[in-house]
């Protein structure tokens, strides 16, 4: 079975792939923050809460699951992205 972290990451996974959640990694890059290596990968992202807010202002589909109705949009979106769209691979966020 799949446990809540992994279910977690996926909801994740696919609202940045919907652009209604920011990349906080993208984020650090665009406001030049120094990387932070570990074990020869960037694993910088942005802790800004006011650069946070920001980026999800600007995204286009951020709108998109603020009522109530929106929950059941988004587990259908959840469940045709996997059944569907996703080709397999490994799943990342940023």
């Amino acid at each position: 079975t799949l446990s809540c972290f992994a279910l977690v990451l996926m909801m994740i996974h696919v609202l940045q792939t919907k652009r209604v959640l920011p990349s906080l990694q993208d984020l650090a890059v665009d406001l030049e923050q120094p990387p932070h290596d570990i074990l020869g990968r960037d694993c910088r992202y942005c802790t800004d809460p006011a650069a946070i807010a920001a980026a999800v202002q600007r995204c286009p589909n951020a709108l998109q699951f603020d009522k109530p109705s929106s929950l059941g949009a988004f587990l259908v979106a959840f469940f045709r992205y996997f059944a569907r769209d996703y080709r397999g691979g490994t799943l990342t966020i940023r």
